[in-house]
């Protein structure tokens, strides 16, 4: 199926594999190139259960550090910066 992109063009939905991604990571999702990211799960079911998991948490809010760890993402220990 052909969806609309940022920029109006039209592109495939996609599905593409996920190396970057852990087995324990959630797919992602790019809407801007209508891709979605698939981690290296094991089996169907494990698939099958983490899009059901992120459809559901979807639905409910949406946040791009979403999944990624305080360690990794680096906001761990910044309060208290200044910003003149």
């Amino acid at each position: 199926a052909e969806l609309v992109g940022f920029n109006g063009a039209k592109h495939p939905f996609t599905l593409a594999r996920g190396p970057h991604l852990t087995a324990e990571s959630l797919p992602t999702a790019h809407a801007c190139i209508c891709t979605l990211d698939l981690p290296p799960y094991e089996d169907f079911e494990t698939c099958q259960a983490k899009l059901r998991q992120m459809l559901t948490w979807g639905r409910s809010h949406f946040d791009e550090a979403a999944g990624h760890r305080e360690e990794e993402d680096g906001s761990e220990g910044e309060e208290g910066s200044e910003a003149d």
